[in-house]
């Protein structure tokens, strides 16, 4: 596998957005949609569970919602940074949740999250690049609702990982003034709420 493939990577930055409601975040990402240099080109409000399995420190989330998405994903660490790492995704046929935890606790992984997302996407352009800004909210048992800001550039297989990092680089600085962001988490939903680290990839 191509470790250095944009298809192979999740390349993104993660803040802290606890200050932020659902409805100021709509109202702010307005001012970046005018911006000359960006076109907003679709937007989507998606909820859903994440379930997270792990076994001797591999790590596999299932996430699906009420109607027919089914993804299963798994990531590891290129190095210390949350910013580029690796993912997998692969879409299976909606099946009943219940089913897809039997299949991955007879194969040794057991369950050790679930936590409910609720996401605003919006996609961007940029030249050749697509990226997302997203709102999300979650909820965990045992946590209070956290709320979270999302930069990623979407997977394509024609743009280098250093052009895409480079990118996420130069919109940083709007995206923290915009929303008056503290620095990126460089912790996964994943570590946060269970503080264990993904592992890293060894090829």
């Amino acid at each position: 596998m191509d470790k250095d493939s944009l298809n192979n990577s999740e390349v993104e930055l993660k803040f802290d957005a606890s200050h932020l409601t659902l409805r100021t975040f709509q109202r702010l990402i307005k001012k970046l949609k005018t911006n000359d240099f960006l076109d907003c080109i679709a937007s989507n409000l998606v909820e859903g569970w994440d379930d997270y399995y792990e076994q001797n420190g591999n790590i596999v989330r299932h996430r699906y919602d009420k109607f027919d998405y089914n993804q299963l994903t798994v990531k590891l660490l290129k190095d210390k940074s949350i910013i580029d790492r690796i993912e997998k995704n692969i879409s299976i046929r909606y099946e009943n949740p219940e089913d897809v935890s039997d299949f991955l606790e007879l194969l040794g992984f057991k369950k050790s999250l679930k936590i409910y997302k609720t996401s605003d996407i919006y996609y961007f352009q940029e030249k050749s690049i697509i990226f997302s800004v997203v709102f999300y909210t979650i909820k965990c048992k045992g946590f209070a609702d956290k709320q979270f800001i999302e930069i990623e550039v979407e997977k394509d297989d024609k743009i280098p990982i250093k052009n895409a990092l480079e990118f996420l680089s130069e919109i940083k600085k709007p995206i923290m003034e915009l929303f008056k962001l503290k620095e990126p988490i460089n912790k996964s939903l994943y570590e946060i709420y269970t503080g264990k680290k993904y592992k890293l990839y060894n090829a």
